[in-house]
């Protein structure tokens, strides 16, 4: 386990501890996985020290730098014909990091007004063609360049999404505790 630094939407990088990864060596490699960030590399990304490692996938391109023990991730959308500039994504230390080291933030994260997991609901999964979210009352579905926003307008609405497209199921009192939740 890894601490990452998320840079914000103003270009700020995150408090230490912000973000959890993991590096793993494996037949005298490294790589990064990231399973909890959202739109993310689908697969394990190659760190070498020194080295500006690039990978790819079907709609993204991404970069990884490791300079000692400092790491940088940054990511590009392959699919956008105007923008080829990779955007910093996080920093990363290689110092190993124990679940404890990380209470604070996931304190802040769960309880905080300023979080954005207590700011608005947010649920996202990978799909073979793109990604599905929903954020706030939408639903989003992005295949490739296509983006489709969907309003759920009752929470029998986003109860029936939750379930559809990512396999969860609420009662009709949780699904309306979260619908009517902050916008």
């Amino acid at each position: 386990m890894i601490s990452a630094q998320v840079m914000d939407q103003n270009g700020r990088l995150g408090k230490e501890h912000d973000h959890l990864a993991i590096l793993v060596e494996l037949n005298d490699k490294m790589y990064l996985v990231d399973v909890g960030f959202g739109k993310f590399a689908p697969e394990a990304l190659l760190v070498k020290e020194g080295i500006s490692c690039l990978t790819y996938d079907a709609q993204d391109a991404y970069q990884v730098e490791l300079r000692g023990s400092f790491g940088l991730v940054a990511s590009r959308s392959d699919l956008d014909k105007e923008s080829k500039q990779f955007k910093t994504v996080y920093t990363f230390s290689t110092e190993a990091k124990v679940t404890e080291d990380f209470f604070s933030m996931f304190n802040y994260h769960q309880s905080s007004e300023q979080s954005h997991f207590v700011e608005k609901l947010l649920i996202s999964i990978r799909t073979a063609q793109g990604r599905k979210s929903i954020s706030k009352n939408k639903l989003i579905i992005t295949e490739k360049t296509n983006k489709q926003l969907i309003t759920l307008r009752t929470p029998g609405d986003f109860r029936e999404a939750l379930f559809r497209h990512f396999g969860i199921l609420i009662s009709e009192t949780q699904a309306a505790r979260l619908s009517s939740a902050k916008r």
